[in-house]
């Protein structure tokens, strides 16, 4: 892929991240919040793994790559939402710290993969 498209993934992917970890974390959590983010976040990350071992590498393409990275990712982000959310309840007074730092925690892995894409 050339150095264009891989910024224009890396930006999109930035954005995308913000706006789902402040999605998460908007409201107060809910009844079921932590119930159905956690098996959301179980999910994404088994599916990412099990297609990491069942698709082979040589099926060619870098949709492959992409699919299991993006899921992977979203499991990272909504674990960071829940970690965010339960500290939330715990310490009500500092939520603007707690929030910055979660978005800061979900962007890290494009952080590493842009670290490694353009400078490694």
């Amino acid at each position: 892929m050339s150095g264009t498209v891989l910024l224009a993934i890396f930006a999109t992917m930035s954005i995308v991240a913000v706006l789902t970890f402040g999605a998460l974390v908007r409201d107060e959590p809910g009844r079921g919040f932590f119930r159905l983010t956690f098996a959301a976040v179980a999910l994404a990350g088994a599916a990412g793994l099990v297609l990491m071992r069942l698709i082979p590498n040589e099926s060619g393409g870098d949709g492959r790559s992409i699919l299991i990275l993006a899921l992977m990712w979203f499991a990272w982000v909504g674990l960071a939402a829940v970690i965010v959310q339960a500290l939330r309840q715990r310490f009500p007074d500092s939520e603007d710290v707690l929030q910055a730092g979660g978005a800061l925690v979900a962007l890290s892995p494009l952080a590493g993969w842009a670290w490694a894409v353009f400078i490694g």
